[in-house]
């Protein structure tokens, strides 16, 4: 039994011997470790997630489509639309077809045509000569000039048909218009001052009745039946320095400044006066009033009123039904020019304004008496005849202003047969042009008549606004705005010279509960109204 334990035992261990390596031999990898359950699902995991992201990969590869081809390479831009066969006419005969058209209206409506009507509509030529077929030779930018026309004549137009604004401002008589300002008389011994929105600013009641008024600069003035003039300030508070009446028969029935107010000339029955205070000074002792003696040229004032308007800084002018002259008041008041025409005008038996010259047009506007208003040009020999002349059609003018505001000029005239203001081109009327229609009125701008009693028109247009006084039975006067029947223009417009503009512009309403805050930074704050609880 020892002996075969003996035997086992070194059998087994010559096994594990065998089993050993030599000492000599390089040393064999360790096995890694065995994993246990939860280490063997992660890796299993991980094989499996590798698997499903290649075969994914590959369904993608073979989904994809294929590359698009390059886009064609684009077709040419086609020719500009040319004429029709029939109308392919030369190119000096279609611009003689476009001046014939009526209006300036027109002339841009052919651009929309076709091409070559749209290069020759962009021609300054073909604008020159439709100026010129117009309104007679001018200086460039002659498209914007002719737009420029065209669009006051459509604002006149528009004007008339909207109608005007009643203004308190009733039982007026006379009234003037001077940098946003009126200055008006009123039965019942009343001037009053206000802006010309219709905010009223000042009113004094007088002693007498008031005859005329005038204004010029800063400074107003006014007449009585009792021959005193009223000078006063129209920036501030309406208080009349009274100068003392001069002699003679009766009050002045015209006034007009000379010299931008510094002084003023008054005509009545006893002949021209003229006024002169030093340093503006109209209520004190210094003024000086020395007569201008004008019977030589126009006849005696008595028999033929004498309406008055001023011409720069030293030039008067005297208008009757029969004559007119201009006087230099500094040269000792002799005519240095004068015209005279044959006819008799209507005697008035109130204020009227028969006369009105325009500084930038050197017109000077007269009633001649028949109906007729003549634009004389003083720069020419008074022999040589009026410039312009049109017939009122509705008898002798009793109030006539020439407008220059910057805008397009118009002759305003109020005829006596009609309650109305009648508005005309002057250019057109001047040249002759527009196809025969120069004496045509561009508008008719007829206030609504008084309750009772006969109209009196009397009017004053400056800036762009026009006020319309009815006389004695007219509770209200009429406010006509020419700037917001056009439009506003705009900065385009401004540069083009108005002449793309072809309707009003849009104004946006000033925004509600916006106040400035008390800081005066410009800052906008909103306004609170107490709590909604």
């Amino acid at each position: 039994m020892a002996k075969g334990k003996k035997g086992k035992a070194r059998g087994g261990e010559e096994m594990e011997a065998a089993d050993e390596p030599p000492a000599d031999a390089p040393a064999a990898a360790a096995d890694p470790p065995p994993l246990n359950r939860k280490a063997r699902r992660a890796a299993a995991a991980a094989a499996a997630a590798e698997e499903a992201a290649a075969l994914l990969a590959a369904a993608r590869l073979d989904a994809s489509p294929p590359a698009a081809p390059p886009p064609p390479p684009l077709p040419p831009p086609p020719p500009a639309d040319p004429l029709p066969p029939a109308l392919r006419l030369s190119a000096e005969l279609w611009r003689e077809i476009l001046l014939r058209l009526p209006d300036a209206r027109s002339l841009r409506a052919s651009a929309c045509v076709c091409s070559e009507l749209r290069a020759f509509a962009a021609e300054d030529a073909l604008w020159a000569a439709a100026r010129a077929a117009l309104y007679g030779a001018a200086p460039p930018p002659h498209r914007a000039l002719v737009l420029r026309g065209e669009r006051t004549r459509a604002a006149w137009e528009r004007a008339s048909r909207r109608g005007g604004g009643a203004l308190r401002l009733g039982a007026m008589e006379s009234l003037a218009l001077c940098g946003g300002v009126g200055v008006s008389t009123h039965r019942g011994r009343l001037l009053r001052l206000w802006a010309a929105d219709g905010r009223r600013l000042g009113a004094y009641l007088h002693k007498h009745e008031l005859t005329a008024c005038a204004a010029a600069g800063a400074v107003g003035a006014a007449a009585d039946e009792a021959g005193r003039l009223l000078v006063f300030g129209v920036r501030q508070e309406l208080a009349p320095a009274l100068l003392p009446p001069a002699g003679g028969r009766g009050g002045a029935h015209s006034l007009a400044f000379v010299g931008g107010g510094a002084a003023l000339a008054s005509a009545s029955a006893s002949g021209v006066a003229l006024c002169a205070a030093p340093h503006g000074e109209w209520g004190g002792a210094q003024v000086e009033r020395r007569a201008v003696e004008t019977a030589a040229a126009l006849g005696d004032g008595e028999a033929r009123p004498v309406c008055l308007a001023a011409r720069g800084d030293a030039g008067l002018f005297g208008a009757t039904a029969r004559a007119a002259a201009l006087f230099d008041v500094e040269a000792g008041g002799g005519a240095v020019w004068r015209a005279e025409w044959a006819g008799e005008g209507a005697q008035f038996g109130g204020a009227s304004h028969t006369a009105h010259y325009a500084e930038g047009w050197a017109l000077l506007a007269a009633a001649m008496g028949r109906g007729v208003v003549a634009l004389w040009d003083a720069r020419e020999p008074g022999e040589a005849g009026p410039a312009a002349a049109v017939a009122t059609g509705g008898g002798d003018a009793r109030w006539v202003q020439l407008q220059e505001d910057g805008r397009h000029g118009c002759l305003l005239l109020a005829p006596t047969a009609a309650d109305c203001v009648r508005v005309y081109d002057i250019r057109r009327l001047v040249s002759g042009g527009g196809g025969g229609g120069g004496g045509e009125a561009v508008a008719t701008l007829t206030p609504p008549p008084p309750p009772s009693g006969a109209p009196h028109a009397c009017f004053a247009a400056a800036d762009g606004v026009l006020v319309v006084g009815g006389g004695l039975h007219a509770p209200t006067a009429w406010r006509y705005d020419l700037a917001a029947a056009e439009g506003l223009p705009t900065a385009d417009d401004e540069a083009d010279g108005g002449a793309g503009r072809t309707r009003p512009a849009k104004v946006k309403p000033p925004r509600k509960n916006v106040r400035q805050n008390s800081a005066g930074t410009g800052k906008k704050t909103r306004m609170s109204y107490g709590s909604r609880r």
